[in-house]
């Protein structure tokens, strides 16, 4: 059975030797010198202004996250439509989608739906949350913390 597998292996052992042979004999023989102009940022033929290190605003995580999770879920929704389909269409459907793998005296369609709701529902809780604590707000008011006077020690 591996046997099949020989060719591809072959083809990837000498695919990854044709990549790193050049790049490892060109890292021995090549001359090592380097100096401030080499060593410096390249920003597009200018001088560098400023640092490197920006703080970026903390909100473009938090969309990073809002939109990861609810891309998984749109991930795990579009199966569970599919399976759903066929479990209301009939068992006949549900053994052609899945090949045979569901046990369709088991589940049910209405089982199927149960639990994709009540994912669902935790979702639109978290997104609540998210809502109500004012992640989906761009701009935000500013706090301060309040003056903490300083007391001398004597």
């Amino acid at each position: 059975m591996y046997e099949n597998y020989a060719h591809v292996l072959i083809f990837a052992l000498v695919a990854a030797l044709i990549v790193l042979a050049p790049l490892i004999l060109f890292a021995l023989f090549r001359p090592v010198r380097p100096d401030a102009e080499k060593l410096s940022a390249y920003e597009c033929g200018e001088r560098v202004v400023g640092t490197p290190w920006i703080q970026f605003n903390i909100r473009y995580y938090l969309v990073c996250l809002v939109f990861l999770v609810f891309e998984v879920e749109i991930l795990l929704l579009f199966p569970w439509a599919l399976v759903y389909g066929a479990f209301i269409a009939g068992p006949e459907q549900v053994e052609q989608l899945t090949q045979g793998a569901a046990n369709t005296s088991e589940v049910s369609g209405g089982m199927a739906f149960i639990a994709m709701f009540i994912f669902m529902v935790i979702l639109a809780v978290g997104l609540a949350y998210d809502w109500g604590k004012g992640y989906l707000e761009w701009e935000t008011e500013v706090t301060t913390s309040p003056e903490i006077e300083e007391k001398e020690v004597a």
